[in-house]
């Protein structure tokens, strides 16, 4: 009985990675929108995906007034992710407890 449990549970997890595999990455829609921020160091890409859409305009319309103009980025991971800090003189102070 466990064998035949065992076994189950193995092809089950064996078929669901090679469906992910297979699987392909999200094509980008007309609509997306794919944005360079120019760094010292280098370019970073972002795809603005539609499927946000306003997330993607108010992104948009900061960018484009120059909010983030200056941000700091202090967390790289290639491929994945990017983290910065914008300082603007109207933030309130922020302390540390």
């Amino acid at each position: 009985m466990n064998v035949r449990v065992f076994r189950s549970v193995l092809i089950s997890c064996w078929l669901l990675s090679v469906a992910g595999w297979a699987a392909k990455p999200p094509a980008k829609s007309k609509k997306d929108e794919v944005v360079t921020i120019t760094t010292s160091l280098g370019d970073i890409r972002l795809l603005l995906f539609e499927d946000t859409p306003l997330h993607r305009a108010n992104f948009l319309r900061k960018a484009k007034t120059g909010f983030y103009n200056g941000t700091t980025f202090h967390r790289i991971i290639p491929q994945f992710m990017v983290q910065g800090r914008i300082l603007k003189q109207q933030e309130p102070n922020i302390t540390q407890t």
